[in-house]
């Protein structure tokens, strides 16, 4: 209430009433106007109390009111307003150390590095603008630049622990950064706590992007890598909870998002990338799946501000969102959602060489098989368990993916009497094993190891083309049967049938 704005745009006719209403195409043609600049109407000026030192006084004690409410991008406005009242040089450096600390508070790294640096240009041991860039420069990822700035703090101030906590913290983030080597049991604690933001890096191990020039930007290995390898582990690029952000976006019955979330996550990251360009280059690296998909968001300045396309944000947003959880009691297993740059570059395959675990906001990527130099790194993007049929389907409306990998192409040539074939044997499996109260263990692996076999005769391709998803569960039955008859032998055989029955 009571804000002014300037709209790069024409009053229009409402096609759905009689009202007028403003049409803003893009979040950048939209100006918040604070009162003393040359286009703040002048009638709309409020008045400075008599008892007030100076306007630019009084507007900057506004901004600290309003910093303390946590109105963060008012308190810039009002920083602003100060600044337009051309305030004597201690006030002046004090207004400009304020705004900084309201725009790194309300995600504006970029532009409260800009109003350190004038005060740094004034005084340049300035502590609270060394710290305040230090911490800009370490939510921006940019890790070395941050220990550099509260080291030269440190120096000054051997004493000041806020300092010392910062600095062991911008090191931690360089070594995971660099190296990969992640506590994950402090990451584990960290996630136990409702609506988890995880404080590390972002790493990227041994996969590079391909050349999307010919049409070919996957993900892939550049050495050979082992099963079990981190290969990547990276922070979403923004995200929203639930609960948090006052949405609920997530729809059980037809597992999808609402439009509701994507227009907030929309909205969310257009003004992360109106108010730090920097981030634009990486998000423009979200792959497009179809050519459908147009736009362009540039880093090239119109009237002081980046071109940010919100049509093109929503379009991708459609292909890219996932589902996060979080563990607050009340919240629904998937309460979040959010997007990542890097990894949507990991191609489909149904059967995957590598696992995803989102925790938080932290996505992580390990190889779940051994890959030469050069292999593409390839995930589930649809449950290999699921029909063919709905598998594709899927994966067409959500991703706008054809697969034709071996496994859909031999699902697909399978017959109806293949189908009905093992349906049968599945029956006489349950059949058979019911007939045996008190179960005996010995007597049921007879009956599962029977029915495992006429199982993979049915079979024509090896494990590694066609798993058998139709009867790994009998195989982990019959390894337990084998436990509760004490059998180890028997017991290490099966484990490792079911291993080989999933083409390892």
């Amino acid at each position: 209430k009571g804000s002014v704005f300037a709209v790069k745009s024409q009053w229009c006719e409402n096609p759905y009433c009689e009202e007028r209403a403003i049409v803003v195409n893009y979040v950048g043609d939209l100006f918040q106007l604070g009162q003393g600049s040359a286009m703040y109407p002048a009638q709309w000026n409020r008045s400075v109390p008599a008892s007030a030192t100076s306007a630019g006084d009084w507007f900057k004690e506004e901004g600290n009111s309003c910093y303390k409410e946590t109105r963060y991008r008012t308190a810039v406005l009002r920083y602003t307003e100060a600044l337009n009242f051309e305030p004597h040089k201690a006030l002046k450096i004090a207004i400009y150390s304020n705004r900084a600390q309201a725009h790194l508070a309300s995600g504006g790294y970029e532009a409260a590095i800009a109003d350190a640096h004038f005060v740094l240009s004034v005084e340049p041991q300035h502590e609270k603008a060394l710290f305040r860039t230090a911490r800009a420069h370490y939510a921006m990822s940019n890790y070395t630049k941050a220990i550099e700035l509260l080291e030269s703090i440190i120096q000054v101030n051997p004493s000041s622990e806020s300092v010392k906590s910062e600095l062991r913290r911008a090191k931690q983030r360089l070594v995971e950064q660099s190296t990969g080597a992640y506590d994950f049991d402090q990451i584990g604690d960290m996630a136990a706590g409702p609506y988890p933001c995880m404080d590390v890096a972002s790493y990227l191990g041994p996969v590079e992007q391909g050349d999307p020039v010919n049409r070919n930007p996957g993900l892939f290995a550049t050495r050979d890598i082992q099963a079990g390898e981190l290969l990547l582990c990276t922070k979403v690029f923004e995200f929203l909870y639930a609960n948090v952000d006052h949405v609920r976006f997530y729809n059980r019955n037809s597992t999808s998002f609402g439009s509701t979330s994507t227009l907030r996550l929309s909205r969310k990251i257009a003004q992360k990338l109106l108010s730090n360009p920097t981030f634009i280059a990486p998000f423009m690296q979200l792959h497009r799946y179809s050519t459908e998909i147009v736009g362009h968001i540039s880093t090239v300045l119109v009237d002081g501000r980046p071109v940010v396309d919100d049509f093109l944000i929503a379009s991708l947003l459609n292909t890219h969102a996932f589902a996060m959880s979080c563990n607050h009691g009340d919240a629904h297993k998937y309460s979040g959602v959010g997007v990542c740059t890097t990894p949507s570059h990991v191609s489909h395959h149904c059967l995957g060489n590598c696992s995803r675990t989102v925790v938080g906001d932290l996505v992580i990527y390990r190889a779940s098989r051994d890959m030469a130099m050069g292999d593409e790194i390839r995930a589930m993007y649809a449950s290999p368990y699921t029909p063919v049929a709905e598998r594709q389907e899927s994966l067409l409306e959500m991703h706008n993916i054809s697969c034709t990998c071996l496994l859909c192409e031999r699902q697909l040539a399978e017959t109806h009497d293949d189908r009905r074939e093992r349906y049968a044997l599945n029956m006489s499996c349950l059949m058979a094993s019911m007939g045996h109260v008190p179960q005996n263990p010995d007597t049921i692996a007879a009956v599962l190891e029977k029915f495992c076999a006429d199982m993979e005769s049915t079979y024509s391709d090896p494990p590694d083309v066609q798993p058998r998803f139709l009867y790994i569960e009998k195989l982990v039955s019959l390894a337990i049967c084998y436990v509760k008859a004490r059998n180890m032998q028997k017991l290490l055989e099966t484990s490792l049938r079911v291993l080989s029955s999933l083409g390892f």
